[in-house]
């Protein structure tokens, strides 16, 4: 009977590794509204979908096998920050960028004037793209 007990009073999910504040952040601000793109991790667009059900609007998640092979490929470019990153950001039309700060993009926009650095915290930032 114990055992039961215990089974419930622990929550089944653990959001440790997620974006939870950050992905609060961005529903605070209207950063996942309808006008805007968001380029995230493929696991985060799962949280997303989790958090938000049908209204998320995902950049990627991680049935890649879903997606177009391009998308794909811009993606892994993003993880890296291969030449051509801030390419795949303007093709895309992304203007809010949620990423882990111990990935190389973090360090790519924060050496542009393009983009702004809005969020952070002790494993996410947020950048937004500056209006022109």
């Amino acid at each position: 009977m114990a055992f039961a007990g215990s089974v419930f009073s622990n929550s089944p999910l653990s959001l440790e590794t997620y974006p939870v504040a950050a992905v609060t952040y961005l529903e605070s601000e209207g950063l996942l509204d309808q006008g805007h793109r968001v380029a995230h991790f493929d696991f985060v667009g799962n949280y997303l979908q989790l958090r938000y059900g049908e209204r998320a609007r995902v950049f990627i998640d991680d049935r890649v096998d879903m997606y177009p092979a391009r998308v794909s490929r811009d993606y892994r470019t993003l993880l890296a920050a291969r030449p051509g990153a801030l390419e795949v950001l303007d093709r895309h039309r992304v203007d809010v960028v949620l990423w882990d700060r111990g990935y190389p993009l973090t360090a790519l926009l924060e050496q542009t004037d393009d983009w702004e650095q809005v969020f952070r915290d002790d494993d996410w930032l947020v950048f937004r793209r500056q209006s022109s």
